[in-house]
C-alpha cells in the first residue's frame, strides 16, 4: 500500500489564501495568464507596436516547441 503523501511535501509554494505579491509562483501564473488573455482579446497597449513585440517575445519564451520531450 502507498503512503499517503503530504502535501507539504508535494507542492513547492503554498498559494492558497496568499496575494500574489507574497509569491513568485503566483506572480508567474499571472502574468502567463494576462499574456494569454492578450493574445487573445489584446487591450490598447497590446494592439500596438510595442505591445505586439512584447507577445511576439513571450510566445517565443513558451512557445510549443520548447516543451516537447517534457
Amino acid at each position: 500500500m502507498l503512503a499517503e503523501p503530504r502535501l507539504k511535501d508535494l507542492l513547492l509554494d503554498l498559494p492558497f489564501g496568499r496575494e500574489s505579491h507574497q509569491s513568485h509562483l503566483l506572480q508567474l501564473s499571472d502574468l502567463l495568464s494576462f499574456l494569454t488573455k492578450q493574445m487573445l482579446m489584446p487591450n490598447h497597449f497590446f494592439r500596438g507596436p510595442a505591445g505586439k513585440a512584447l507577445l511576439r517575445r513571450y510566445h517565443r519564451l513558451w512557445s510549443p516547441e520548447k516543451d516537447k520531450g517534457r
